[in-house]
């Protein structure tokens, strides 16, 4: 089954949602689940390696992430 978790900031922010979505992502992958989180790139901070602590959890950022209609100028900063 696929999974699909969808977040309002960059996962490079590292606050508190940020590390639920991390967490959850992890416990659906290691159900056996195919998990893809999909993010804004709002609060983004550079330095941070996300994809290498969610292992094999596909990340996308941004607009050529996002599903659907949703664009970089679909949101205020």
């Amino acid at each position: 089954m696929k999974v699909a978790l969808v977040h309002n900031h960059s996962l490079t922010y590292m606050g508190g949602g940020e590390t639920f979505i991390l967490r959850l992502a992890k416990a659906l992958s290691g159900q056996g689940l195919n998990v893809s989180i999909y993010s804004l790139p709002i609060g983004r901070r550079g330095g941070v390696d996300v994809k290498g602590l969610l292992g094999p959890v596909d990340y996308g950022e941004g607009q050529a992430a996002s599903p659907g209609r949703l664009s970089r100028r679909s949101y205020k900063r």
